[in-house]
């Protein structure tokens, strides 16, 4: 016998759920049917062109995130299946869970060139404050450095020498800290501006940060100057700002 297809409208769910839900037999059926709904139906109309469509999908998502949340979390991980990936983050930034929080981080590592970037970072950016709490202590940088990887090449009155800006951020708070390094150099400048990239400090440990670079340095001067500045994310002001003159 043929499956009927099952195309609920979000009131019908509710409706149907109050009403049947102490039946543990319908429970059982009623489960499966909207699983069944939220892959056929929910998750395809959040790419709709329609608007009333799509915030129907998302009150159902809402209503019934045991169900939707698992759903958006394997299109994410299976590259956007049956959605466009930057619409599932969307919503994965609404209704998820502090987990899902290093999902989207890596995401955001992995694929540098994501459409919609400010949707990924948005999304990463509403959990983490869903979450966080004020740190008692500060995040602290130690042992800024500056590492030659490759040997001086002369260029045009200038020294080109590949190196890595490398440090350690260590967390001495209860509260793991989603942060990103910014440079600013004064003596002697990158060939390119370094990548931006998110720096996840779990609570209680340190990590270290590596940045390789091609640097520019005029002739005669064998250091350069870097400014360092660490910035939390949904936080316009630094956490700490560090100067440092590395020898090449």
């Amino acid at each position: 016998m043929k499956r009927r297809n099952f195309r609920p409208t979000f009131v019908s769910i509710f409706s149907a759920l109050l009403l049947i839900w102490a039946s543990t037999p319908v429970n059982a059926w009623f489960a499966d049917e909207a699983q069944l709904a939220f892959e056929e139906q929910w998750l395809p109309m959040l790419d709709s062109p329609s608007a009333t469509e799509r915030l129907q999908a998302v009150q159902a998502f809402y209503a019934f995130p045991e169900w939707g949340l698992p759903l958006i979390r394997k299109s994410l991980d299976e590259g956007g299946i049956g959605i466009e990936p930057w619409r599932a983050v969307m919503l994965l930034g609404m209704i998820g869970e502090q987990k899902d929080i290093s999902r989207i981080l890596g995401i955001i590592q992995n694929n540098p060139q994501l459409p919609r970037p400010e949707v990924w970072e948005g999304a990463m950016e509403r959990l983490y404050w869903k979450y966080r709490m004020p740190p008692k202590t500060a995040l602290k940088i130690k042992e800024l450095n500056l590492k030659k990887t490759r040997n001086t090449e002369l260029k045009e009155g200038f020294q080109l020498s590949a190196a890595s800006i490398e440090f350690q951020l260590q967390n001495p708070s209860q509260q793991t800290l989603l942060v990103q390094p910014h440079f600013d150099f004064w003596i002697g400048k990158p060939e390119a501006p370094p990548a931006k990239r998110w720096v996840q400090v779990p609570a209680g440990k340190t990590v270290r940060v590596r940045v390789p670079m091609m640097f520019r340095v005029p002739l005669g001067r064998g250091k350069i100057r870097v400014d360092v500045r660490i910035r939390e994310l949904g936080l316009g002001q630094n956490l700490l700002h560090q100067t440092a003159f590395l020898a090449l």
